[in-house]
């Protein structure tokens, strides 16, 4: 069971850093990272998309428009 838990630790860090990563190739300024990584999370919420992969493009999307000090 602890090599579950180290591994599902390890997929987390994973996971934000490639999110991190993505919100700076959109645009986001290496300073604002930590809090466009949350306000993107709070973002995603209000998105009705069947699509996982368009509702990430429009949550980026309304991120620029709601958040410009982040970019």
């Amino acid at each position: 069971m602890k090599n579950d838990e180290n591994l599902n630790e390890e997929l987390m860090y994973e996971l934000a850093l490639i999110h991190k990563a993505m919100l700076f190739y959109a645009g986001v300024k290496k300073d604002c990272l930590e809090k466009a990584a949350f306000a993107y999370m709070d973002l995603i919420d209000e998105i009705d998309c069947e699509d996982d992969f368009e509702a990430v493009l429009t949550t980026v999307k309304k991120l620029k428009e709601k958040h410009p000090e982040f970019f």
